[in-house]
């Protein structure tokens, strides 16, 4: 998990910052990929990466499958 306390993401932003080019930052302070890799690795491997945010409490949550085998 990776929390911060800062404003949050609105609720109109959050299935759009998992897609690629997509930043809030001005010109130049971004590529708008981070989130987006992040889930694509994740998608591929079945894990899953879960936002939940409000002014103040923010967190970023990663979850790995378990692994079996050889």
């Amino acid at each position: 998990e990776i929390a911060d306390d800062g404003p949050g993401v609105p609720p109109d932003l959050r299935e759009k910052i998992f897609e690629p080019f997509f930043t809030t930052k001005p010109r130049g302070e971004g590529t708008g990929l981070g989130l987006d890799i992040c889930k694509k690795i994740l998608d591929e491997i079945g894990g899953r990466i879960e936002l939940e945010s409000r002014p103040g409490d923010t967190v970023f949550r990663v979850l790995l499958p378990l692994g079996g085998g050889s």
